[in-house]
């Protein structure tokens, strides 16, 4: 079954941007399940340096 992808922007940073995505339910409510309640993806420690690279490619830092 292919539930909405909105039903899972609690785990991420940034809300959807394709409102009508749809994943497997299976996989998505596995995923849920083992994800620690206060993370979200993705992770901050992990997409810093990822942002602050952009910043400095861009001049925007």
């Amino acid at each position: 079954m292919r539930v909405p992808g909105q039903l899972y922007s609690n785990l991420f940073l940034t809300a959807s941007s394709v409102p009508e995505l749809l994943v497997e339910d299976s996989i998505w409510n596995e995923v849920y399940h083992w994800v620690p309640k206060h993370y979200s993806i993705p992770d901050l420690d992990v997409i810093a340096p990822v942002l602050e690279q952009y910043k400095k490619q861009t001049g925007e830092g």
